[in-house]
């Protein structure tokens, strides 16, 4: 005589196809927002630079996995109707968790603001960004995430004391360039004479190609409408084109012309 058992565990097929579904599922949302949020927060090749496509990939599989671990500890025993219920809340709750964090770190490690400082651009994290020497908020922070990039001009102050003070925090690990206070509005005037010929004698043939190969078919970004700017970030140094008809951000390529500037 067969007894039928009500509990037990759950049949490894089911098991193991649950545990697929959670990860494809999870990894599916996550990429696909984060592969949405690159195109947003990292524009005219930051993605390439910030190595966005990386961090989306591992964020995907981090969460996809964290459901498919869920699912194999929660489900492998047969549960009631309500115990499942609970069960499949409890594992949006930890995805949506996951997902909420790898939203923050991006949000935190993008490049939040591009400030012009004299003779190149420096591009700010939204961790490095502080106001009167505090790290902003995370809403603050986060204030013109979904525009992209917001580009400002660094005004010094006028006063000698407060350039004096500014000059010594420099010294002491202070960037002026993260401090919202000193950004002012992005004047293309102000950035046209400071702009380099592609043609300049530091400018390699084969830094040319790699600079103008990328650049978007769109009026103003063609190779004879564009000049090039040193770009320092929390990475190292690169190169951005700007286009001459109206000022704005063309391509940014992972080229160091830093060290060989006329």
């Amino acid at each position: 005589m067969k007894v039928k058992h009500t509990g037990g565990s759950v049949a490894a097929g089911r098991l193991f196809g649950l545990v697929c579904l959670g990860f494809v599922v999870s990894a599916f949302v996550a990429g696909g927002l984060g592969l949405w949020l690159q195109s947003v927060l990292l524009p005219q090749g930051f993605g390439e630079l910030y190595n966005g496509m990386q961090f989306v990939v591992i964020g995907a599989l981090v969460v996809g996995g964290m459901g498919g671990v869920l699912c194999l500890v929660l489900m492998r025993r047969q549960k009631s109707r309500r115990e499942q219920i609970v069960d499949g809340v409890f594992i949006g709750l930890l995805q949506l968790a996951g997902i909420a964090l790898m939203l923050f770190v991006m949000l935190q490690l993008r490049p939040a603001r591009v400030v012009f400082v004299g003779d190149h651009l420096r591009v700010v994290s939204g961790f490095e960004l502080q106001s009167a020497g505090r790290s902003l908020s995370i809403l603050a922070s986060v204030e013109d995430a979904l525009d992209g990039p917001g580009w400002y001009v660094l005004n010094w102050p006028k006063d000698a004391a407060a350039r004096q003070a500014l000059l010594f925090a420099e010294l002491a690990g202070q960037d002026p360039a993260a401090q919202v206070d000193l950004h002012g509005e992005y004047a293309f005037q102000r950035v046209m004479p400071a702009l380099r010929e592609v043609a300049a004698s530091e400018v390699t043939a084969l830094d040319k190609v790699k600079l103008l190969s990328k650049l978007p078919a769109e009026d103003g970004c063609l190779a004879d409408e564009v000049g090039w700017l040193p770009v320092k970030s929390r990475l190292g140094f690169h190169t951005a084109l700007i286009s001459r008809r109206d000022g704005r951000l063309c391509r940014v390529e992972n080229i160091d012309l830093w060290q060989r500037q006329g």
